[in-house]
């Protein structure tokens, strides 16, 4: 069969304005991201704090794109404003909201999130959503248990690093706090139901972190109302911890950072800080969660008073420690 040249002519025409469009709705698409975050950055600037700002104005969007473009202008203001490297919250909120138009999907929201962006708060806040609204009877945790087992493992096109796997189950500690009606002990066998693989893989730790942060480092005010009557002050931390052993004791005491952070700012106090235990990996511990809270403040010294203020601070640590602080 002959095709008339006229109707090849017009369906090559046709081929290359759909192509045309293509690019231009893309552009369109990267130019709308951009000034989504040009408007936000603009409003935000006329506040005392940005960080707050950012948290408040960017879920908004999610009335008009979505998930994945809300990081993308989270990412736009971030390379503008070199203050909001914290978006931990802001991560929360979106994933808040994305589990809530479907909380049986809250595992695909997970498996969504950005790779380690805002400190992978986006996974945290997708299980978060899922379970935080009810604290669970015995028969629904068991009935939980196999997607909480799972939630954090390989499936279909996710295939996560073992950072995220890592953090998704530190995730899964704050969970079970919420699950359980924040009994502490509960929580920990969680924690070992769930991340103690049989195939001998080992998220117990980073899982028993999640439990005693939500305790000291609550970020919603669900996480405040959540611990209300178990935190306990300042003083009291010692004796709260010392009903615990090893792995549980040490990550009570790391995590009770935020009450002793000015102190640890200092090379005295964060010594004082890690001087708990004699056990060589309990301080270790301890020391790594000082220094990665440090990190960027040390930065900061680096680059406004030299390298040799963050010398003398590593100097001025035990020698055990020195190669770490470096």
């Amino acid at each position: 069969m002959k095709i008339n040249p006229k109707i090849l002519f017009f369906a090559f025409v046709i081929f290359l304005g759909a192509l045309v469009l293509e690019k231009n709705l893309h552009l369109l698409s990267q130019k709308t991201l951009a000034s989504y975050a040009e408007e936000i950055l603009a409003k935000c600037s006329k506040e005392s704090f940005t960080p707050n700002c950012y948290d408040r104005e960017i879920p908004k969007l999610m009335k008009y794109i979505s998930m994945e473009e809300a990081f993308a202008v989270t990412k736009l203001v971030q390379e503008k404003d070199q203050k909001y490297l914290f978006c931990h919250v802001l991560a929360h909120e979106i994933a808040d909201i994305e589990t809530k138009k479907d909380p049986d999907k809250w595992m695909d929201v997970a498996a969504r999130c950005p790779v380690t962006m805002c400190n992978n708060g986006c996974p945290h806040g997708a299980i978060i959503q899922k379970f935080q609204s009810d604290v669970l009877s015995d028969a629904q945790i068991a009935s939980a248990l196999p997607d909480l087992k799972n939630v954090c493992e390989p499936r279909g096109k996710w295939n996560p690093t073992e950072v995220e796997r890592s953090m998704c189950y530190h995730s899964i500690g704050h969970i079970n706090m919420y699950i359980s009606g924040a009994i502490i002990d509960k929580s920990i066998d969680l924690c070992k139901q769930i991340a103690i693989k049989e195939d001998g893989r080992n998220y117990y730790q980073t899982c028993v972190q999640g439990v005693f942060m939500i305790i000291y480092q609550g970020i919603e005010p669900d996480d405040f109302a959540l611990v209300a009557d178990i935190k306990p002050t300042k003083e009291k931390v010692p004796e709260f911890c010392s009903k615990y052993k090893e792995t549980e004791y040490f990550a009570c005491l790391a995590e009770a950072w935020p009450f002793f952070a000015d102190e640890i700012r200092r090379p005295e106090g964060l010594v004082k800080f890690c001087s708990f235990t004699n056990d060589w990996y309990g301080q270790k511990w301890c020391y790594g969660t000082g220094l990665s809270l440090l990190s960027l403040e040390l930065l900061n010294v680096v680059e406004n008073a030299g390298v040799e203020k963050v010398r003398d601070f590593c100097r001025a640590l035990p020698v055990s420690h020195r190669a770490e602080c470096f």
